[in-house]
């Protein structure tokens, strides 16, 4: 996007996560440590006899890797360990003293169900009310049926009426191939394959927007005006621009340095395309050694959160109204039956009975549909086995034996049977989870975006200049 042209990305040290030994013959002449940094340089001379035409790379774990080189006195052998997986570290926070209001930054949590941002004030870093009534948890809904597009809880107060000018899970698709869009039926928008002429036949041409791939897509919805084309990039701006006017206004100054966070499964695409929308890590196994995180292990799933929770509950009441009542659920109400499912999930982590209004559905029944949370939990254990098999994906990768705590993160922490599952895969374990998890990221985003300013003195980049860290 043009205006974030001069936007600086802060990149995390890259690894190499392995241990190698390159001999000739019995002679070791170059070892490669766990968690060096990358790139690794390393010049050797060999003097070799005019029978040696292999040198023989030994991996510690098992196995060998052969390399074939010409013959000559004195070999060049460039070797690429692409066969290892490539880790990044972080830097830990030490001795900061957050009530230094030097510097104004924002920590932004740009989530698929909702948003969240933290900033460092005289008390320490805090996260902000982003809603009107001093909400601090944001839902990452857009909604175009007004002049000024709008976002927040106000887009769903209004869903029933301007569900076709609503756009949500725009995380989902941003940065991804047409292809590649794994479509929900509760989203009231369409995703269509990138058409160039159509794009700017309906928005004008785009000068925000370089076009990379031809099969990227594009979100297709209506505004007051008829219908529009927008990329995901641009849906998640909006949320940006809002989260950053909320910022200003609590900090009463223009704040210009943000870190915004991605979950580690996302893609480089996926990467670079929130980075044109202006991102840590989605599961991570990390230790903290003299004042370093390292991240030993990450694996994720951009394609399960709270939303496939919701669901599961929308498929089975659903299919309930039509083996109880007969009815269908009409397009109409189909937003209600989703808000009202997502109320009964959230419920549902503290009392162990719900009801489901049918009269929401249909004016004319004034019933209630029973679930317990017991049944809950059985319609939702393939979800449990997706978390399960992801979390073990990234404890087998870190090879560790013991883990001492385990951090919860984000809203879906709070649903107990999330909580039991990690007891169970962690029996021996701390199970640490704050008082809000869903602010957890935001507040680790505005850390490391007060860090960044303590190394990195302003000159460096100008008074006026933009700083981004995507992490």
């Amino acid at each position: 996007m043009a205006e974030y042209s001069d936007v600086i990305e802060y990149d995390a040290k890259t690894i190499f996560d392995g241990n190698l030994v390159i001999k000739t013959r019995e002679k070791e002449i170059l070892t490669l440590d766990f968690q060096d940094s990358l790139p690794i340089t390393e010049l050797v001379k060999l003097e070799l006899e005019k029978s040696e035409y292999v040198l023989y790379v030994c991996v510690i774990q098992g196995g060998y890797l052969l390399c074939f080189i010409p013959f000559l006195d004195l070999p060049d052998l460039n070797f690429e360990a692409n066969c290892f997986d490539i880790l990044k570290r972080y830097v830990f926070p030490k001795n900061i003293s957050i009530a230094d209001r030097k510097y104004d930054v924002v920590g932004i949590d740009l989530g698929t169900s909702f948003c969240c941002a933290a900033i460092n004030r005289a008390n320490g870093i805090d996260t902000i009310a982003l809603g009107n009534i001093g909400e601090r948890i944001l839902p990452s809904y857009v909604s175009y049926d007004e002049e000024n597009p709008k976002c927040g809880q106000v887009v769903i107060n209004r869903l029933q009426n301007h569900a076709k000018s609503t756009v949500f899970d725009a995380k989902r698709i941003i940065g991804k191939n047409y292809t590649k869009i794994k479509k929900d039926e509760s989203w009231c928008f369409e995703v269509v394959g990138l058409n160039i002429a159509e794009m700017e036949q309906l928005n004008g041409k785009s000068e925000n927007f370089e076009i990379v791939e031809n099969d990227s897509c594009l979100i297709k919805s209506h505004s007051i005006e008829g219908e529009i084309l927008k990329y995901p990039e641009e849906i998640s701006a909006v949320l940006l621009k809002y989260i950053k006017q909320k910022s200003e206004e609590f900090q009463g100054k223009l704040l210009s340095e943000a870190v915004i966070t991605v979950p580690a499964a996302f893609s480089e695409s996926q990467r670079v395309a929130t980075h044109d929308a202006a991102l840590i890590a989605d599961v991570c196994i990390f230790k903290v050694s003299n004042s370093k995180i390292q991240v030993i292990s990450q694996s994720g799933d951009c394609n399960l959160g709270g939303r496939d929770f919701d669901n599961i509950l929308i498929q089975y009441f659903k299919q309930k109204l039509l083996e109880i009542y007969g009815i269908s659920v009409p397009e109409e109400k189909k937003y209600k039956q989703m808000l009202q499912c997502q109320k009964i999930k959230e419920d549902l982590s503290v009392i162990e009975k719900y009801e489901f209004d049918v009269q929401e559905i249909n004016c004319e029944i004034e019933e209630f549909i029973p679930i317990t949370r017991k049944k809950f939990e059985e319609l939702s254990k393939n979800l449990l086995k997706r978390i399960k098999d992801t979390v073990q994906v990234a404890v087998n990768q870190s090879k560790l034996y013991h883990i001492d705590k385990i951090l919860q993160v984000g809203g879906g922490c709070r649903m107990p049977i999330v909580k039991s599952l990690l007891k169970e895969i962690f029996e021996n374990s701390e199970i640490c989870c704050e008082d809000h998890p869903e602010e957890v990221v935001a507040r680790g985003a505005a850390y490391y975006a007060y860090y960044l300013n303590l190394i990195v003195s302003k000159e460096k980049f100008g008074k006026d200049s933009k700083k981004c860290s995507i992490m």
